[in-house]
């Protein structure tokens, strides 16, 4: 996938409604972050088996599912990797960090490897729970759109941001802003020194009642 040819426009017009749909996953997603995703199954009583068949979290499942029929899908998904050299998930993690919205097809590949990849060998969907790369790539998608488009909310987060910044109505909102008065120099010595004498009284008051203790 090279995206070098589409302009930023058609980049947000093809990844926002991608990352809007995939968007509620990120909660799990975090969560689940070092969480072990997958038990395996040998069967029971007489049915059980010499080979045991990995058993995943349902909601891995559906998030497999979903991301496997949208944009970030690239069935060449191996050139991305050979051609950044990566090999560690280190490496992928800084791959992804380093994207911007004109290499979208970084993150695509990234995510292609983990699903697709997963078909075949399903440990890549239990390492891409436990890596952070499913994670880290929907949380980049989002970096990105939001910074050339407008905030995408997530549900939950919409109540938040208007308690965040909820007007005032009535009477508060009516009231005009004070004018700021001039400061009486010597109404503000004398104040300063009634609490240093006030202060000091009292230090005298804590004394006496040490030494009337002893």
């Amino acid at each position: 996938m090279d995206n070098v040819k589409e302009s930023r426009e058609e980049i947000i017009e093809k990844f926002k409604p991608t990352i809007e749909y995939l968007i509620r996953y990120i909660p799990w997603l975090e969560k689940q972050t070092g969480q072990t995703v997958s038990h395996s199954y040998k069967g029971e009583g007489e049915v059980k088996q010499s080979f045991s068949i990995p058993v995943y979290d349902g909601t891995l499942l559906s998030f497999i599912n979903d991301v496997s029929m949208t944009n970030y899908m690239d069935k060449n998904y191996q050139y991305v990797y050979t051609r950044n050299r990566l090999k560690t998930f280190e490496d992928e993690w800084r791959a992804i960090d380093r994207a911007d919205i004109m290499h979208m097809g970084v993150l695509c590949g990234i995510m292609s490897r983990y699903v697709l990849g997963g078909m075949t060998k399903s440990i890549y969907w239990k390492n891409g729970v436990e890596y952070e790369i499913f994670l880290r790539v929907l949380k980049k998608t989002r970096e990105i759109i939001e910074f050339w488009d407008k905030p995408i909310v997530m549900e939950g987060e919409e109540s938040i941001l208007n308690e965040a910044v909820e007007p005032v109505y009535g009477e508060a909102a009516e009231q005009p802003e004070m004018a700021a008065k001039p400061i009486d120099g010597e109404a503000l010595n004398s104040s300063v020194t009634g609490l240093e004498e006030d202060e000091e009284e009292l230090s005298l008051e804590e004394i006496r009642r040490i030494l009337e203790a002893e």
